[in-house]
């Protein structure tokens, strides 16, 4: 059952009490599995017995799964989220479900008339203790495993999004170019039709068509000019259903093997825990010797394999490193089971069976802790490669808004510069005609072909061709007020040389500092230093030795939005001299080859 976890949280130590803790994926198989020898829960085997003692354990599983299940549901809802509180119910949860199932072991034994001993203390810890172990490593596992999944997907649909856009850019910012211009040439339409259309009367009104014009260009074309140049424009981006296929399985299996399939650490500390209650049935010293031995040999033979072959199982088949991995745990099996059960066992106990209970449970420890390593390296790897792809997309659509807003600016210059200018010469030419007399059809002609070349204009490009060109006419239209200096190195001027859009943005981030800075802060210098800390990223740092802001987030001019929109990031703040305002601006990856 989901429920209402982060999709990825940083869990730490307590990864095992994450959404699937209390999942069936986690509780039956380990319930299962702790029910195949009833050896270890001290109820006596014999041949005549085995079919009630294999309803017994019937009953104390389904029992022990229920409590599992119906605990489970109570945790999760008063404790949905990872936290203290949930990790100490999810440990109760691990440790009490095995418990439970023990002592019903024995109870249900003992209603059915067969010898079990109580063995209260060992019963406890034992199953406790085994409880936790087995419930949070296999929860490990498959809460990363959900992790792992979730990133997989996330992985693949970033993929497919950048590759979408990186094939739709030009086409979206052509789309969003040409409805931003077709809108402002209707709203010109609109406002100049009927203005055009008195013209082609026979006694046209000249006064009101030239009072008209002139409406038209401080009521309409000077509003949209400045909209254009203070609010940017926002890309649109296509939304892209994906659907991402299930993670393989294979896949999963062979990422598990490929961090750390060897870790003595972690098994013995687990043997350790596991085998204390044991010693509970130690009857001389030699049990205890054989314990510590066991251990010991655990730890050599897992430390050997570590550092000799774990780059081998890396290099290898998966199969092969499978069975390879699965000898490696053989060996202390053996002597465990050899030494340390016999001597906690009941007599009538199969050691053969033992023997393989002892290996499962060997080799199923070894393999979830594996698991949860490779498990946690894989996730990190694709999150990291999601961060990367994410940034990339990023790059993208700040790229888009900077070229779209170039455009912009230059379609404001124009409808300032020339559209208001074109209708204020028809407004003037009309004018004039009417005051003399002379209202001509070859005057009404020139009249038409202007308000028609309004609503017809046409955008130019009125980037600077270089950085110091820019400053150059910067310094000289403050008149030598306030003054700015650059510094950058010739790579970095060239690649800016071959990048208008850059250049343009660049060119109107310079211009609004410099404006700030005198009229804020009263400044009279300010520098510009132009770095690359990626190839595909420019950073601006800009100073001056204006008054301090009072507050950091207060950005003046063309205001945040501005900034947010065509800048990968920035940020303003005081210093020791006065203002600094970092800027850092996405750099065409055309204009970054040499």
């Amino acid at each position: 059952m989901d429920i209402g976890f982060e999709q990825e949280p940083n869990l730490g130590w307590r990864r095992f009490a994450g959404p699937k803790a209390t999942a069936q994926t986690v509780g039956l198989p380990i319930l299962l599995f702790l029910s195949l020898n009833a050896a270890p829960a001290g109820l006596t085997q014999s041949p005549e017995v085995r079919l009630i003692q294999l309803r017994i354990l019937f009953f104390a599983l389904f029992s022990s799964w229920a409590y599992f299940t119906a605990l489970g549901l109570i945790i999760n809802k008063i404790a949905s989220r990872v936290g203290g509180l949930r990790t100490v119910l999810i440990l109760f949860l691990f440790a009490s479900t095995e418990v439970l199932r023990t002592v019903l072991v024995h109870e249900f034994a003992l209603l059915s008339g067969l010898k079990s001993e109580a063995l209260w203390l060992f019963r406890i810890s034992a199953g406790a203790m085994t409880g936790i172990i087995f419930f949070s490593i296999l929860s490990v596992v498959v809460n990363d495993s959900q992790y792992y999944r979730s990133a997989y997907r996330r992985l693949f649909e970033q993929r497919l999004r950048l590759s979408a856009s990186l094939q739709d850019s030009e086409n979206t910012l052509i789309s969003t170019r040409n409805q931003l211009i077709q809108g402002i040439r209707d709203q010109l339409t609109a406002a100049l039709h009927s203005s055009l259309r008195k013209t082609e009367t026979p006694s046209p009104r000249t006064t009101e068509i030239s009072n008209e014009l002139f409406r038209v260009a401080e009521e309409v074309v000077r509003p949209l000019s400045h909209e254009l140049f203070d609010i940017p424009v926002i890309v649109k981006q296509s939304e892209l259903k994906v659907s991402a296929p299930r993670v393989p399985v294979k896949q999963i299996l062979i990422d598990t093997t490929i961090a750390e399939p060897f870790r003595p650490y972690q098994l013995i500390f687990i043997g350790l825990m596991m085998t204390i209650p044991l010693t509970s049935y130690f009857t001389n010293i030699m049990d205890f010797v054989n314990w510590a031995i066991s251990l010991v040999f655990m730890f050599v033979v897992v430390s050997l394999a570590k550092r000799y072959l774990t780059q081998v199982v890396r290099n290898i088949a998966f199969g092969w490193r499978v069975v390879l991995m699965s000898s490696v745990y053989l060996l202390p099996s053996i002597f465990f089971a050899v030494t340390l059960m016999p001597a906690v066992m009941d007599k009538s106990s199969d050691r053969l069976t033992n023997f393989f209970y002892g290996y499962a449970i060997v080799l199923i420890l070894s393999w979830l802790l594996a698991a949860s390593s490779g498990m946690r390296l894989s996730r990190q790897r694709m999150l990291d490669d999601i961060t990367e792809v994410n940034e990339q997309l990023y790059w993208l659509g700040v790229r888009l808004q900077a070229e779209l807003w170039v455009d912009q600016k230059n379609l404001a210059l124009t409808l300032h510069n020339d559209v208001q200018a074109t209708l204020l010469a028809a407004a003037l030419k009309l004018k004039a005609a009417s005051d003399s007399g002379n209202t001509s059809e070859e005057v009404l002609g020139e009249v038409r072909k202007l308000i028609s070349r309004g609503m017809n204009f046409s955008t130019a490009e009125t980037v600077s061709k270089t950085l110091e060109d820019a400053i150059s006419r910067l310094n000289e239209n403050w008149g030598g007020l306030i003054t700015m200096q650059y510094s950058a190195t010739q790579e970095t001027l060239d690649i800016l040389a071959r990048d208008a859009v850059t250049r343009g943005v660049l060119e109107d981030i310079l211009s609004e500092f410099q404006n700030n800075s005198l009229k804020h802060g009263k400044a009279t210098e300010t520098t510009a230093i132009l770095t690359m800390p990626e190839v595909d990223i420019l950073q601006v740092a800009l100073t001056n030795n204006g008054n301090k802001i009072v507050d950091s987030d207060v950005v003046a001019g063309l205001g945040s939005v501005f900034l947010k929109s065509v800048s990968l990031s920035y940020k303003l703040e005081n210093f020791s001299r006065g203002v600094k305002l970092t800027v850092k601006l996405p750099l065409s990856d055309v204009a970054s080859v040499a």
